[in-house]
């Protein structure tokens, strides 16, 4: 299982002291109960918003913790909330936190409401990790025994159909491939997923998974987080392009983010496009985008054609680099370990401080130094990066996100 730790995702001190949960019948499943943005698809979000629900525990409820025992990103990864044998405060009352384990499926009551298979695949993982740890077997939903919506119905109806249960759970060990074996019957035997396999096997499997007789494999015991899979997005990691900003449409702009949109635009029904689309703004991708606004449900102001970010966020346009403007292009990892001086690196820094992540004594100036790298961390961890990619050296997706002014006169 991809496991991210307490420590992997930031997490405040806790101030739980229940009795310990030895054992119980089993494991509640839950969702977030509110609308949850589509811009939080990208993976380097996820931790930020673990974070952010457990802000609200601690200080919005003054709970102990954040309520969940584990949490499940849309991606599969499961983050560790209290844990097990801890007493959640998810379920309702004592009796009831004590008779389930918690886990909270990253889906909501709006915006993403859907449960992608990563998650799917996800929650199996947490459920099988807290058996492992003394959860029974039962499988219910919040709303089971107490009055709720929780899980919403799509993700209840998984809960119904036993599509979260993970099965008979192999202890790990090594297998021997046979004639005519494949990755996916090796996969089915011992009912662990495929990437899992190709994970343990990063010296004997490529991407494609293809074995052959002979070979040796390590298959990996469900429920137990994988030795060496990284459970944190690196700074390069780019899925979706940000927002450029209201103002930056009215300028007509011509870029290749235009493109990616109007082609969006037409993928989703919405295209009126008599050729193209294109990078040059025109009225076309206006009328185009005010057919994606009326789609979303707004109506007259707010169904112009202009874009706005609520709208541009679901329409998820592929990212195709930084917004063209007065702002820097990535100097590249390497230029940052030379240890440059230069006017960027003074912008940089003004940039940091402005957001809150300044750690300079003096300055910022423009010579490269570890104050830099402490600031730069400091805004990675704010985007949602930990561990190695948090480290302070500057990756495209986070510094396209700073938006270093290209002139600092």
């Amino acid at each position: 299982m991809l496991f991210a730790r307490r420590s992997d995702w930031n997490a405040r001190k806790p101030d739980n002291g229940h009795e310990p949960v030895k054992t119980n019948e089993g494991v509640k499943v839950h969702y977030t109960g509110t609308r949850y943005e589509p811009w939080l698809e990208q993976h380097a979000l996820c931790a930020m918003r673990v974070r952010n629900i457990q802000d609200e525990h601690m200080d919005g409820k003054g709970d102990a913790d954040i309520d969940y025992n584990l949490l499940v990103c849309r991606h599969g990864v499961v983050f560790e909330g209290r844990g097990a044998y801890a007493q959640n405060a998810a379920n309702g009352n004592k009796e009831l936190n004590r008779a389930h384990y918690a886990v909270c499926a990253l889906t909501g009551s709006g915006g993403y409401t859907d449960v992608p298979k990563k998650m799917i695949t996800g929650i199996q993982d947490a459920i099988a990790y807290l058996r492992r740890h003394g959860a029974g077997w039962e499988i219910a939903g919040h709303r089971d025994g107490y009055p709720t919506q929780c899980p919403g119905d799509l993700l209840y109806g998984h809960v119904l159909n036993g599509s979260l249960d993970p099965g008979v759970l192999w202890d790990g060990g090594n297998h021997i491939v046979t004639d005519g074996e494949t990755l996916g019957k090796i996969s089915v035997k011992y009912n662990v997923p495929k990437d899992y396999i190709i994970m343990a096997n990063p010296d004997e499997l490529d991407s494609s998974g293809k074995v052959k007789a002979g070979m040796k494999l390590w298959i990996p015991a469900r429920g137990v987080p994988l030795k060496g899979a990284d459970p944190t997005p690196d700074d390069d990691a780019t899925e979706f392009q940000p927002f450029p900003g209201a103002k930056w449409f009215h300028d007509e702009p011509n870029s290749s983010i235009i493109t990616a949109m109007g082609e969006r635009l037409v993928a989703e029904g919405c295209g009126h496009y008599t050729k193209g689309p294109g990078p040059q703004w025109s009225d076309a991708d206006r009328e185009s985008y005010a057919a994606w606004q009326r789609k979303l449900g707004f109506a007259g102001a707010k169904a112009d054609g202009w874009p706005g970010e609520t709208s541009w966020e679901q329409l998820r346009v592929p990212y195709v680099g930084q917004t063209p403007g007065d702002f820097e292009e990535f100097p590249g990892k390497e230029w940052f370990h030379t240890e440059p001086k230069s006017r960027i690196i003074t912008a940089m820094g003004k940039r940091l401080v402005a957001e809150g992540c300044g750690h300079y004594t003096k300055g910022p100036g423009p010579q490269w130094t570890e104050a830099d790298r402490a600031s730069y961390a400091a805004w990675q961890r704010k985007l949602g990066f930990n561990g190695a990619a948090a480290d302070g050296w500057p990756g495209k997706y986070s510094w396209d996100r700073l938006q270093v002014p290209e002139d600092d006169d």
